[in-house]
């Protein structure tokens, strides 16, 4: 699996999410995955190992597939504020 780009738009927000897929998994959790979230003024990144269960939950919540470039400019926003 190549890694995946997602995003999600909510009311108060956009949810960005990087996933790859874990070389050698131990447990359950396949996937690892970074979530970057905007929220208004707000802006936070978060790191989280998921399951398959985790990233079909996310495409039933609306998450969609976007271009790379996309996660990039929203991890470079995150990367330029002082937080």
């Amino acid at each position: 699996m190549k890694t995946l780009y997602l995003k999600n738009e909510y009311e108060d927000g956009i949810v960005y999410f990087k996933i790859d897929k874990i070389e050698d998994p131990e447990d359950e959790y396949i996937y690892d995955g970074t979530e970057i979230m905007i929220e208004e003024d707000m802006i936070s990144k978060d790191e989280y190992e998921l399951t398959e269960d985790d990233l079909q939950e996310m495409y039933d919540d609306g998450f969609e597939v976007i271009p790379a470039k996309e996660y990039e400019e929203a991890d470079k926003r995150h990367s330029s504020l002082d937080i």
